[in-house]
């Protein structure tokens, strides 16, 4: 009995000091996955940069595109008002001249 109680009192402490260093290292592994997912988080946030200033930039191609389309379009409606204006007149005056 007395050997029985050290040796029980021994295989405990093993357990436990097993139990500790299986908990550190899987600390460890999850530090590392930690960092790795940290750098893969980074990766893609600059990814994620990159990617909406070209957006931006596209973006802002096209609105001026669109500006330039619509002004155009407002000089050929301004362009063809004038147009069927004087074509009016030309034909009130030839319509004049035909009555008289």
């Amino acid at each position: 009995m007395e050997n029985l109680l050290p040796f029980v009192y021994g295989i405990l402490t093993c357990i436990g000091i097993a139990g500790i260093i299986y908990g550190v290292i899987k600390v460890r592994e999850i530090e590392n996955d930690t960092d790795i997912t940290m750098a893969d988080l980074d990766d893609l946030q600059s990814k994620h940069n990159i990617l909406e200033r070209e957006f931006e930039a596209k973006l802002d191609t096209l609105s001026n595109a669109i500006v330039g389309v619509d002004e155009k379009l407002d000089r050929i409606y301004k362009e063809a008002g004038d147009s069927i204006g004087e074509r009016f007149e030309e034909l009130e005056n030839e319509l004049e001249e035909l009555t008289k």
